[in-house]
């Protein structure tokens, strides 16, 4: 088997390919610049790992800065460095070789290539996309249906009338939430962050919402530091500033942003509109359901007690059988008795009947012999009837010959 045919580890073959990528950049000094950006600030072996962000990518170079030359470097700032390239095979999960910087000096501060402001925003809106964001309609959502009203913070300009837009906009729902009004001013920007770190600290509040009318001033609002705190903050955060072509940097990291503070006090209604429809409807439906579950149980009950009827009254025939059978077969015996007995009696009628005749008979014959004998004594030979058929007749020519 060659060398060729023989099996490599993974650890070998990373190691192997690890050894063959040599440059000669590796072996000397080179320049690099970009964006400094301070690491965990822990020293190992002498060195801080931090990063050198490239302005044209979205990347980062490790670098290794030595203590001293760390405290020369501010973070977020174009910097110009000298150091060299450094390779090394990491042993993680994935095998892979990573570069590495070691910074020799800081050769000096550059002008940066974009806007520093427009970079910084860039990372705020990074942060913001990086966390979960808040649904502010399920929120609300699920306050109404655990019956709460929901606590909305409102901050707003001392001078401003859109507080009255905002309660005109929401109508005959200001009943379905708990309104607390903050106003203060919009033009300092530590009074706007200030608030909003103590309301998001109180964490009482359902809602919080930001909220001002256009016209001029609205620069305030493009400040990457107040953005920067709502990145942070824990409670849902809205803001609804300026009209429709308006849109600062704020608005890109709230949870959600209206055009005009109208818009808000609108949503604020349709929501709770809608939830009070679907409530409706829920409501309604449970009824229904509430009801054919009652007919169920009703059906239910009928038929287990149809059943229990009729397995009642078979157990009561399965013990009354042999009563039955008894009382049929009194019956049928006192059936067969009578008949016994008028059979008997009629017998008995019939053979005293025969019997009687049969002696009436022998009387009857007794009696004449008797008489045969008398008349055969004293009756003439011829003698001459005592009447005929035409007796009446003879005896009334008689009556009337006299």
């Amino acid at each position: 088997m060659t060398n060729h045919d023989k099996p490599h580890t993974p650890y070998e073959l990373a190691h192997t390919l690890f050894s063959a990528c040599k440059h000669e950049v590796e072996q000397q000094t080179v320049r690099i610049r970009g964006q400094y950006r301070s690491g965990q600030g822990v020293l190992y072996s002498g060195y801080y790992y931090d990063y050198l962000r490239d302005e044209r990518e979205d990347c980062s170079l490790v670098i290794k800065v030595p203590k001293v030359l760390r405290l020369q470097l501010i973070d977020r700032t174009p910097y110009e460095l000298e150091g060299r390239i450094e390779k090394g095979l990491i042993r993680n999960k994935e095998l892979g070789i990573h570069l590495y910087f070691t910074l020799v000096d800081v050769v000096g501060r550059r002008d940066p290539i974009i806007d520093s402001r427009v970079q910084e925003k860039a990372d705020i809106l990074q942060s913001h996309l990086s966390k979960p964001r808040q649904d502010v309609d399920l929120l609300l959502r699920n306050l109404f249906e655990d019956r709460k009203r929901p606590l909305v913070a409102m901050v707003f300009g001392r001078s401003a009338a859109t507080e009255t837009d905002i309660m005109w906009a929401v109508g005959n729902r200001q009943d379905r939430y708990e309104f607390a009004k903050f106003p203060i001013n919009l033009a300092d920007k530590k009074a706007i962050i200030d608030k909003l770190r103590e309301l998001d600290k109180a964490r009482g509040y359902d809602l919080m919402v930001l909220y001002r009318g256009g016209g001029s001033g609205l620069e305030i609002f493009d400040d990457p530091d107040i953005a920067r705190v709502v990145v942070g903050m824990k409670t849902p955060f809205v803001t609804a500033i300026g009209h429709a072509i308006d849109v600062p940097f704020l608005q890109q990291v709230a949870d959600r942003a209206f055009t005009t503070p109208t818009d808000f006090g609108k949503f604020l209604k349709e929501t709770a509109d809608k939830y009070i429809r679907e409530a409706s409807q829920l409501r309604k439906y449970r009824q229904q359901e509430k009801e054919h579950l009652q007919k169920i149980e009703d059906l239910r009950a009928e038929k287990d007690h149809f059943q229990e009827e009729t397995l009642q009254m078979s157990r009561a025939q399965q013990e009354q059988m042999p009563i039955q059978i008894i009382a049929a077969f009194r019956r049928r015996l006192i059936l067969w008795l009578l008949a016994a007995v008028v059979c008997g009696a009629g017998i008995g009628v019939a053979v005293s009947y025969v019997y009687l005749r049969l002696l009436s008979h022998g009387v009857t014959a007794a009696g004449g012999a008797r008489e045969g004998s008398v008349s055969n004594e004293q009756v003439p030979p011829n003698p001459v009837p005592t009447s005929t058929s035409n007796s009446p007749n003879v005896d009334r020519k008689k009556r009337a010959g006299k």
